[in-house]
């Protein structure tokens, strides 16, 4: 699993959630996102204070 750089946090990049469960293996990342459902490798990656209701509203 990926760690996000300092001050950072992993989020969906359907739903912005930071709710991620990481199922990878020595194959590859895999991210399931407990919220929306979405399962995959890319993931976002953004500052710790990041507003995702307030971007969602956008």
């Amino acid at each position: 699993m990926r760690k996000p750089d300092a001050g950072k946090v992993l989020v969906c990049p359907h739903c912005l959630s930071r709710d991620l469960h990481f199922t990878g293996d020595l194959l590859g990342a895999r991210y399931e996102c407990r919220e929306c459902g979405y399962a995959g490798a890319l993931v976002l990656e953004v500052e710790e204070g990041f507003d995702a209701e307030a971007e969602k509203a956008e």
